[in-house]
């Protein structure tokens, strides 16, 4: 698969960071198994690794945070 972004390499395996804003909460979830373009740096994930971010981030906003900084731990 070449990258659909930059059409110039082919992502690999490796991990990644992301941050996502919900109204005023700030979650950065750090260590996510992705493939990611060496070229321009686009993280790709599969359904599983999707679902269990949406549970990661589902879990911080119940909580009632502002900032949380999270590891990816696989369920």
């Amino acid at each position: 698969m070449i990258c659909v972004f930059c059409k110039r390499a082919e992502p690999t395996a490796g991990t990644t960071s992301m941050t996502y804003e919900r109204g005023e909460a700030v979650i950065v979830v750090k260590k996510i198994p992705a493939l990611i373009c060496p070229a321009c740096g686009e993280a790709y994930f599969d359904e599983t690794t999707s679902s269990r971010l949406d549970v990661i981030v589902g879990e911080a906003l119940r909580g009632g945070v502002q900032f949380e900084l999270r590891e990816y731990v696989a369920a």
